[in-house]
């Protein structure tokens, strides 16, 4: 996690840069259309009529709150620990945070506790630009070292116990989201009205279960071709990819940084010079470089190092193949079954599923890629074609629509979202979009996020300013 000195000297870079040469930082708003679609996997399946909805304004906007195995749900409300109570080798905690991933909320805690990022474990990453709510497990910290823990603005850890086990990936039942939509040109009445019946008609007859952009590596969306070099091991070619890959939908400033890296391939400290300012927008690409400075031509050790990233690119390829599978059958009108496999099982019966896409790609099954990237192997080998939503509440209120709804776990509240609208996220926002921090929780008559909002003021704070900006 960034200290707020490092978050605020690359904010002022950035402005000094920005006042300068505003062209750099000029872009047209990220929406999902089917070109978007298209580059992940998904085509011809959505309705074309959909409004546009802008998501993740503020973090507040986007509230997922795990559902654990026994039903229990890990809300995000602001609480305080004294004391821990239980017995056990393991100490245990809801994680709250905002404006951050889950792998930087680890990172920040391992180094705080002086501890390694491995000792710390969870069922799922959650969302970044949200207010999140997980369990995580920690070993080798002490309780003093726990309660201890204050951050903030960014993050707190409550309901905190010790006991026996560790939790492992997909150890949940699924999330409740609780989501706020903005709509550029306000619904009428009957339009609100309409919304809300189709809401309830796709949560009761459930929804393709698509991998969504955020699997991709938003905005970049490359993560699946990083995945590619990793399947073909061509593991240099799949670390100068994250590092010098030029997106249409990246910044120009941070392409052009890319571009001067690319000219400077090999000189690990030039490189690391050229991005080391900017720690926010370049955190996977200053982790592989921190390895390869210190071994130059290690492009495996440097993967490793970095295997939780590394890990999602894998993965990323899998769920390309996976969408561009679903999408065909669903076109073709045939015969869909429940779940489909996964290529990062690395079992020959699962990689057949696919085999029309891995030869185009010129992808074959070779076992060294699980051999020298372990970490690489899916501990869920399928994925369901389907899933079903449990709507609690919805709102309609001219150009706000605000959801509230339980998933089970493998599934993406935007891939249900995309039934309804056209979603845009990230800079510069959709014109028309209203910029007014919402308490989605009061809206649903849920309570509120009064002492919430107080706590994680500085993250609201951060996103009101680079809103003013126009870049984030």
């Amino acid at each position: 996690m960034l200290s707020e000195e490092a978050y605020q000297r690359e904010q002022d870079l950035l402005d000094e840069v920005r006042q300068k040469s505003p062209e750099l930082f000029a872009r047209s708003p990220f929406i999902d259309d089917d070109r978007v679609f298209q580059i992940i996997g998904i085509e011809g399946v959505f309705p074309t009529d959909r409004p546009v909805g802008y998501l993740r304004l503020f973090p507040s906007d986007f509230i997922v709150e795990e559902i654990a195995e026994n039903g229990k749900v890990r809300t995000v409300e602001l609480a305080t620990n004294k004391q821990i109570s239980g017995t056990g080798p393991n100490i245990y905690a809801d994680l709250v945070k905002a404006g951050m991933s889950t792998l930087d909320a680890k990172r920040a805690l391992a180094r705080h506790w002086n501890i390694e990022e491995k000792y710390i474990r969870h069922a799922g990453i959650k969302d970044r630009f949200a207010i999140t709510s997980q369990r995580i497990s920690i070993r080798h910290a002490t309780d003093e070292q726990v309660l201890g823990a204050s951050f903030p603005g960014k993050l707190f850890l409550k309901n905190i116990s010790r006991g026996h086990g560790i939790i492992t990936i997909g150890k949940l039942q699924g999330n409740r989201f609780t989501i706020v939509v903005r709509v550029p040109h306000a619904l009428s009445d009957n339009q609100g009205e309409a919304l809300g019946a189709r809401v309830a008609q796709i949560g009761r007859e459930g929804f393709w279960n698509f991998f969504y952009t955020q699997r991709f590596g938003t905005p970049r969306l490359i993560t699946h071709l990083q995945g590619l070099c990793l399947f073909t091991r061509q593991y240099e070619e799949g670390v100068k990819m994250c590092l010098t890959y030029l997106s249409p939908y990246d910044l120009p400033y941070f392409n052009e940084l890319r571009k001067q890296a690319l000219g400077r391939w090999g000189d690990w400290e030039a490189i690391f010079k050229l991005l080391s300012p900017f720690p926010m927008h370049f955190p996977s690409e200053l982790a592989l470089l921190a390895h390869l400075r210190k071994h130059p031509t290690d492009f495996v050790g440097a993967l490793h190092a970095t295997s939780e990233e590394t890990r999602i690119w894998a993965y990323a390829y899998a769920s390309y193949l996976f969408n561009r599978k679903l999408s065909g059958l669903i076109r073709d009108h045939a015969s869909i079954p429940e779940v489909l496999p996964l290529i990062t099982s690395f079992r020959a019966e699962d990689w057949d599923e696919y085999r029309e896409f891995t030869q185009a790609d010129g992808v074959e099954l070779d076992p060294r890629v699980a051999e020298e990237l372990p970490f690489v192997r899916a501990e869920v080998p399928t994925w369901p074609t389907r899933q079903k939503a449990i709507v609690h509440s919805f709102a309609a209120n001219g150009d706000l629509a605000v959801l509230s709804f339980s998933l089970p776990k493998g599934s993406y509240a935007t891939s249900f979202l995309s039934n309804f609208f056209i979603l845009a996220s990230d800079m510069p926002i959709v014109p028309g979009v209203s910029t007014m921090i919402v308490d989605a929780k009061k809206m649903l008559g849920e309570g509120n996020l009064v002492r919430e909002f107080e706590y994680f003021d500085s993250a609201l704070a951060s996103r009101k300013e680079e809103i003013k900006k126009g870049f984030a």
